[in-house]
């Protein structure tokens, strides 16, 4: 049921798409009351309502339609103030609204009233037409320059922030700071927004929290000569206090698309009556306030238009269940597409002649790739401009010489279009069109001449008399539903059943008609389609003359129930898989279902404390530095102190230089050194390391110890939170596996760093993902492991085996025997292998990419953001990077005095409880982070400033938001702390969103900035990992066995391994790869299935990447914590579709010609390696 049908614009829409409406089953009756407790009872027997803005679905009225049998309510808009979603939801009745709907259209409308107001359009029009052409009372302002305040900063506010070269500031209390700058909207408090800004547009929707929000106290606030416009909601804004605000003259104009009492005379003619809404005849009255009556919305294409682009967005935005796959959709929009398809996949069609005059189909090159690797089929082919005649006797088309005799079918190439014609001899035809009450063709005695306005395709008529029109409806590629109807070219007449349905019979495919059924669903993505079969000669032969898409059988029980049953167990299989895409968008997916045969996964390790380090430089010609030189012990590779024991010997040596006459800034250097050693010693994952550097130069004898460089580090240690996101990700991958091919699990290897860090992440995650007691008993111990391999460690110079047996004690009660005994039994214990070959740091590449961080200044320079497309700067920030570090640098300036101030007067130890707990920090230790931040940035001139240390401040500011929130804002705070835990000011969100555009520009470059120098580091870095990878798919591919493989590593690994894979060659989705944040990972999985495409029985196999961006948070200072601390881990991506397994062993294969002594690492047949067993807990 759709309430009020007086809106024209509605009923035209909705009857446009009466055949696609139709084939969902969908019946619409039009009512033209407005929609409250009393016209509800009208919705008796329909299980939905479809409302507007002015419809009133407030409590009663609900409960009405709920005893009526109304289910579902969906709002043709996006706002839903007037429905009681309370009761509602108690009910059980669904509400749906369209969220997205014409964003464009609304803030152009906003920007059209806007530019009304200000420069008094209304008037001039209303002037010239009484003939009056005086300027005066018609100067405006100009806008540029002025600062525009936007409440609500989503679709609708971020368009409108484009233009008028005005600074645009920003409220939100959901605020998204990715988006903001990238449209170059600042946020702001509520308070500074309307104290600030010339001009206040309103977008957002009308909640209790937001009901008047413009009011008298706010409007006291703004500056005089003030503009406002609203496109949103009327009640935003205290009508009587916005009178006063106009009287006194305090306001200048206000542009009124919405009204708070609207629904008595909005979408009304109300001129040949007296309005009694006094406030609302006031407004009239004002020569400076124009008033719309709701129109933004209002466009032809918000009303017909839901681009498909938008729906592929959102799928790749929010990963929903996808029946059928959105985006090869764009391959029925022209006909030409469809055939070819068809043509490739055996698939009988009529004779054809294509007249193509625009030079071929449009589609996105991304499809076509996609097209291409899974079915070899190349769509990219331009069609060249079609020469067309007609023969002289008018009864033949000739095109590219080639002959088509009357009667011939002319159907234009876009899918869309219906308007079909049909050629008879003798110089009549058919047109034929959508069904339009009874009629769905009519015929015209003139229709002789083909049409010459665009791209047709030319099909051999077949004759009726002795052919049989079946609709075929599929719901996957095994179930097939068939009628026959009465053909169209007929008479044009619809056959239709006392229930205004048209006639049809159930038919019976052959075997090789359901055979095209599913080679269509596979070849178009489609799960749910349908397709049009003749049958001709009598049924001696079928062809397929067209392809719909999504289409549903009307009035039959039985269809409904079995798709019903498919698409729930559809729906069922990916509900408790979160970290696979649902299955339609692979146009490969269906047909003979891809098995899981191996999956190989590199991870970074879980979250971590910021990494801190101080260096220093030994020059050996000076005497007082030989104590330091003696700790390498003659050692001329780089050694690492981790012990306290050997720490000591650093102090020890420090004491000696000071004794040996170390002066001057080395006596500087050595105290700061021993006062880092001092407070630090103690900490988890403090260490040294001692470099030492040789004189350079061919010569036969040893080369001369030249200097030594000592790094003290301490820092990056797994946090509570990494336990969360390690244990979370094991159980998300054992579930997800499980139900894929749960066989894959009985074949685990597990290769980890030897960073603590790493293996920490490791093992919990092996835990959860074996079902073993660790992954939630995980003790400090697992922290705390020494240089030393524990003695559960067992050093081995063979390849370690995967698995080995012993007996276990189950810890579950429901293992325990009638008599109360525990059993014993014999499980497999997986082990974690320690390849620091593969998976530590290395320095292989340190030169290069020392000499890349040289050269990140060159992305600050201006202008250079545009040179570079690949390079990611927001493109609605309005400055160059080089204005952002400074405003960087301005702030921190600004936060080190406020930071030490607050530590002289607040008692900072009582700001956050939990310190301890959280990671191990303190006070102290917070402060001594943000000046080594400050001393990096505030006393360095701007010139010489490091672009690198942008990474430590985005890190820095990530862990603070999320370990230590409260003291972060309260610490900053120019107030002192005054209202802990909820700042208002937003000065840290904007330091953050700086941040967060300079880390995006500067960190994904740290591994090289041009192609081949990505390449280069990436090979030197990560060609061993990404040899193994190729060579678990391999083994997995030939061996006949199912397989997990798992490398845990470091960042450095996981970003030249992620770039390697981008410069394969591979037809990635979207190669501009995403924040790989703690816990990010990349997936190689490996597909087997016997019979695929073309009735083949051999095996086929396929890789598909994913890659998921971590435990990640555009808004990390506003996202929702509990104790915790954890962001979640999201969700894969896929990289690639199902593609070829030789295509993707040979584009990965590319690199291995890249190292000059090329040395198989599989060749090696002992590999050093630490095992560390894991015991899982079998259930009996």
């Amino acid at each position: 049921m759709n309430s009020d049908s007086g809106y024209k614009y509605d009923r035209k829409s909705f009857e446009g798409e009466q055949e696609h409406i139709a084939a969902a089953g969908i019946e619409i009756t039009y009512l033209e009351p407005h929609l409250n407790a009393v016209t509800a009872k009208l919705a008796e027997g329909y299980q939905a309502v479809c409302l507007f803005v002015n419809d009133d679905a407030c409590e009663e009225t609900l409960r009405v339609l709920h005893s009526q049998g109304v289910k579902y309510i969906a709002m043709r808009c996006a706002g839903y103030n007037n429905v009681d979603l309370k009761v509602a939801k108690e009910l059980g009745i669904s509400v749906v609204n369209v969220p997205a709907y014409s964003p464009e259209a609304i803030a152009e409308f906003a920007v059209g009233m806007l530019l009304t107001i200000v420069r008094k359009y209304h008037k001039a029009y209303n002037r010239v037409r009484e003939g009056n052409f005086l300027l005066d009372g018609l100067m405006g302002f100009n806008l540029e320059g002025k600062t525009i305040g936007i409440i609500g900063t989503g679709k609708i506010g971020r368009i409108l922030s484009h233009g008028f070269r005005a600074k645009v500031i920003g409220y939100d209390p959901y605020p998204n700071p990715a988006a903001a700058a990238e449209n170059g909207i600042q946020y702001v408090s509520l308070e500074e927004l309307f104290k600030t800004s010339d001009v206040i547009s309103l977008h957002c929707p009308l909640t209790p929290e937001t009901k008047y929000i413009v009011n008298e106290e706010a409007l006291k606030t703004t500056k005089p000569g003030l503009v406002i416009v609203n496109t949103s909601r009327g009640a935003l804004i205290n009508t009587s206090d916005l009178i006063q605000g106009l009287k006194s003259g305090h306001i200048a104009a206000v542009g009124m698309d919405v009204y708070e009492r609207e629904s008595k005379y909005f979408y009304r003619d109300s001129s040949n009556k007296i309005i009694h809404d006094d406030q609302l005849s006031r407004l009239v009255s004002f020569h400076n306030v124009f008033i719309s009556g709701h129109q933004a919305f209002l466009t032809q294409e918000a009303l017909t238009d839901f681009p498909l682009f938008k729906a592929v967005e959102y799928v790749k935005l929010r990963n929903p269940v996808c029946v059928n796959d959105l985006h090869a959709q764009a391959l029925l929009w022209d006909r030409r597409v469809v055939v070819r398809i068809l043509d490739h996949f055996s698939i009988p069609t009529p004779r054809r002649l294509v007249a193509s005059r625009d030079g071929g189909p449009k589609l996105d090159p991304e499809l076509m790739a996609l097209v291409e690797s899974h079915t070899g089929l190349r769509l990219d082919l331009e069609d060249p401009i079609a020469d067309v005649q007609m023969r002289e006797d008018g009864e033949a088309i000739i095109i590219n010489g080639e002959v088509m005799e009357k009667p011939f079918v002319e159907k234009p190439v876009n899918g869309e279009d219906h308007n079909v014609y049909i050629y008879f001899k003798g110089g009549h035809g058919r047109r034929l069109f959508r069904k339009v009450g009874n009629k769905s063709s009519e015929l015209d005695p003139t229709l002789s001449m083909p049409r010459t306005d665009g791209s047709y395709v030319y099909e051999e008529f077949i004759d009726v008399d002795n052919a049989e029109d079946i609709k075929v409806y599929t719901v996957g590629p095994t179930y097939t539903h068939a009628e026959t109807r009465k053909s169209p070219v007929v008479d044009g007449v619809v056959r239709r059943n006392t229930e205004g349905k048209e006639i049809r019979f159930i038919t019976r495919l052959s075997d090789e008609e359901r055979s095209w059924a599913s080679k269509i669903c596979e070849a178009f993505g489609q799960r749910v389609c349908g397709f049009d079969v003749l049958r001709c000669d009598n049924g001696a032969r079928s062809m397929v003359i067209d392809v719909n898409g999504w289409s549903f059988v009307k009035g039959n029980e039985t269809y409904y129930d079995k798709a019903a049953e498919i698409l729930a167990d559809v729906c069922f299989k990916y509900s408790i898989k979160p970290g696979r895409a649902p299955g339609a968008s692979d146009i490969m997916d269906d047909g003979p279902q891809w098995t899981l045969k191996a999956n190989v996964t590199v991870f970074r390790h879980a979250d971590r404390t910021p990494k801190q380090k101080l260096k220093f430089n030994f020059p050996v010609s000076e005497h007082w530095t030989k104590p330091f030189v003696d700790l390498l012990n003659g050692e001329r590779e780089e050694i690492i102190l981790r012990e306290s024991e050997q720490l000591k010997k650093i102090a020890e040596a420090i004491q000696q230089a000071r004794d040996l006459g170390a002066s001057g800034e080395d006596l500087n250097k050595l105290t700061q050194l021993n006062n880092a050693l001092f407070s630090k010693i103690d900490q988890p994952g403090t260490k040294a390391q001692l470099k030492p550097a040789f004189t350079k130069g061919k010569t036969t004898s040893p080369r001369k110890l030249e200097k030594l460089q000592l790094v003290f580090k301490w820092g990056g240690e797994f946090t509570h939170a990494a336990r969360y996101q390690s244990r979370d990700l094991g159980e998300s991958m054992k579930k997800d596996i499980t139900i894929m091919n749960k066989d894959v699990l009985n074949n685990v290897k597990i290769f980890t760093s030897s960073e603590r860090r790493v293996t920490a992440s490791a093992e919990i995650f092996a835990a959860a993902l074996l079902d073993s007691s660790a992954a939630t008993n995980t003790t400090s111990s697992t922290l705390t492991t020494t240089s030393n391999p524990p003695s559960t460690f067992t050093t081995t110079t063979t390849n370690p085996p995967s698995t080995f047996t012993t007996t276990l004690t189950p810890t579950k009660s429901s293992h325990a025997s009638d008599s109360g005994s525990v059993m014993s039994i014999k499980v497999p214990t997986y082990q974690l292998i320690i390849r620091k070959d593969l998976l530590d740091d290395s320095n292989a590449a340190k030169d290069l990419t020392d000499d890349v961080k040289k050269r990140l200044k060159f992305l600050l320079r201006p202008g250079e953001s545009e040179r570079r497309p690949e390079l990611t700067w927001p493109k609605g920030l309005k400055k160059e990077p080089v204005e952002v570090v400074r405003e960087v640098i301005e702030l921190l300036t600004k936060f080190r005095e406020v930071m030490r101030k607050n530590f002289e007067t607040m008692d900072v130890e009582k700001i956050q409880q939990r310190w301890q707990v959280c990671c191990g920090d303190e006070p102290w230790l917070f402060r001594e982070r943000w000046e080594k931040l400050f001393e990096d940035f505030c006393n360095v001139k701007q010139e010489k400033f490091d672009p690198s240390r942008v990474s430590e401040l985005y890190d820095t500011l990530k862990y603070c938001a999320l370990h230590h929130r409260t003291f972060l804002f309260a610490i900053f705070d120019e107030n002192g702390g005054s209202e802990l835990g909820a700042p208002q000011n937003r000065t840290l969100h904007e330091l953050y969103g700086r941040a967060k555009a300079l880390f995006d520009l500067v960190a994904p470059q740290e591994y090289g900035i041009e192609p081949a120098e990505k390449e280069e580091i990436g090979v030197l870095t990560s060609l061993p990992l990404l040899r193994n990878v190729v060579h678990d798919l391999e083994e997995a591919r030939n061996s006949g066995e199912c397989s997990l493989t798992l490398y845990f590593t470091k960042e450095s690994h996981i970003h030249t391994l992620v770039n390697l894979v981008l410069l394969s060659g591979l037809p990635i989705a979207n190669p501009r790869i995403p924040e790989l944040d703690y816990a990010s990972h990349i997936t190689f999985e490996l597909y087997e299935r016997v019979g695929g495409r073309g009735g083949r029985l051999d095996k086929e196999y396929s890789i598909r990447l994913a890659l998921s961006e971590g435990a990640h948070s555009s808004n990390v200072l506003d996202s929702a914590l509990d104790a915790r601390h954890s962001l979640n881990v999201k969700q894969k991506k896929k990289l690639t579709q199902h593609l070829p397994y030789n295509m993707v062993i040979e584009k990965l294969s590319k690199h291995f010609h890249r190292v000059p002594n090329d040395e198989d690492v599989f060749s090696d047949p002992n590999p050093e390696a630490i095992v560390v067993p894991l015991v899982g807990v079998a259930e009996v």
